[in-house]
């Protein structure tokens, strides 16, 4: 039994279904996302669904993420946009540190992992840990790989 105070924590608030023969490709998306009253989004996420195994993804249409690295004001501090310019979702878009020893600093990412659906773009807070000059790594199933230099 759940203790009482902890039943108003948790609630449906409705069901999804479909028929996976509505699904014309092998692989889809559910984007899920949590509104409060005013329509702030409250949280949200992204899964991926397989009709097979996640082999899928290494056959996925190529597409074209457009990058953009703009500091913020903040010392070591900047905002990352990432676009799909392309037809097809990204999923499993990440980015890292491209340098590979910690005596260089580090990059922190508000998010480092994420899926693009076409047209999309987002926006990830970005923080290095050294005043010298950095490369992000940007790379996902169905794009080429990037990087990005950061004074």
């Amino acid at each position: 039994r759940i203790p009482e105070p902890d039943l108003e924590k948790s609630v449906c608030v409705g069901r999804i279904f479909c028929d996976k023969e509505e699904i014309s490709g092998k692989i889809c998306y559910l984007v899920l996302t949590a509104y409060g009253q005013n329509g702030e989004i409250l949280s949200g996420n992204r899964y991926l669904f397989t009709k097979t195994t996640l082999a899928e993804l290494l056959d996925l249409e190529q597409t074209r993420v457009e990058v953009c690295l703009v500091p913020d004001g903040q010392e070591g501090k900047a905002l990352l946009t990432l676009e799909n310019k392309g037809r097809y979702a990204v999923p499993g878009l990440w980015m890292e540190d491209a340098d590979e020893t910690a005596e260089d600093g580090y990059v922190y990412f508000e998010r480092n992992y994420l899926y693009l659906l076409p047209g999309e773009a987002q926006r990830i807070t970005v923080e290095k840990s050294c005043a010298h000059k950095k490369k992000i790594r940007i790379s996902s199933f169905n794009t080429e790989t990037k990087f990005v230099e950061w004074e």
